[in-house]
């Protein structure tokens, strides 16, 4: 029920978006890909750190939790990213296109 604005770009023809909405969910598009990609990089930055610790025997229980925390947080960020764009996406269109939206990708109808 919450679609991302990528699979409504996808439809915009079929889900009968409007200019307005067709801007819109371009620039959700591209502002979930602008934000996400700092956060990528970070959390591969704290990944990496996290396997050399283990690669050069350095991995001790303070080391790898901070490590952790630090990997999950940069996770838990790239997926907010994420996930808030779809709840943006979905109150960008009306109730009959989410539910044309469900049906397309889908198959079936889906109350919300």
């Amino acid at each position: 029920g919450y679609p991302g604005p990528l699979h409504v770009l996808e439809l915009k023809d079929r889900l009968q978006l409007t200019p307005e909405q067709e801007s819109r969910m371009r620039t959700l598009f591209e502002a979930m890909l602008a934000a996400a990609r700092p956060r990528a990089a970070r959390l591969a930055a704290a990944e990496a750190k996290l396997r050399r610790l283990f690669a050069e025997r350095a991995a001790d229980d303070a080391a790898v939790r901070t490590a952790v925390a630090e990997a999950e947080a940069a996770r838990a960020e790239v997926r907010l990213a994420h996930l808030l764009t779809h709840v943006r996406t979905r109150d960008g269109l009306t109730e009959a296109q989410r539910q044309t939206y469900h049906q397309l990708r889908w198959g079936a109808a889906k109350n919300h």
